[in-house]
């Protein structure tokens, strides 16, 4: 009989060391999980200050790219008004000759004028290309509580998984 009960306890005892061996086991692969999880958070937070940057940095290119092209819209009407003026005063010097009046068109003046025109309408566009591109990948609003939304979810399958 006293040895049924030896049997006995070193049945439950390798039961109990089992036990512990499984609970051990599930404990490790719960911090390996945990952990993994914390270099993810620790990713997605690293890829958020990396986006917010970017989005700082197309931001202030695209303001900058604004200011320049409003620059040149607002000289625009002052040089088209610069060579109507220069053509009506030339138009009144040689008012009696048709051939004063095609000299007024092709003076160097106007030319100078009209070239800086054609520049000017050149930049212009090449910003607004600009400005539509940087429109294009512009971190929005919705873009970034997107973000916020899935670093909160992040946060909530950790605590969950805890």
């Amino acid at each position: 009989k006293l040895r049924s009960i030896q049997d006995d306890k070193m049945f439950r005892k390798s039961k109990e060391d089992e036990e512990v061996a499984k609970l051990a086991a599930e404990l490790n692969r719960s911090k390996a999980e945990n952990y993994e999880a914390r270099q993810h958070a620790m990713d997605m937070d690293e890829s958020c200050r990396k986006i917010k940057a970017e989005h700082e940095r197309v931001t202030a290119n695209f303001q900058a790219e604004q200011k320049k092209r409003k620059a040149s819209e607002a000289r625009l009407p002052e040089m088209e008004f610069e060579i109507e003026r220069l053509k009506q005063q030339e138009r009144s010097k040689s008012s009696h000759s048709l051939a004063k009046k095609e000299n007024c068109l092709n003076s160097d003046v106007c030319k100078g004028l009209q070239c800086q025109i054609d520049n000017l309408k050149d930049e212009i566009k090449s910003k607004n290309s600009r400005i539509e591109k940087l429109e294009k990948v512009r971190l929005t609003k919705e873009k970034c509580a997107a973000l916020k939304k899935l670093k909160e979810e992040h946060k909530q399958y950790q605590e969950d998984n805890k």
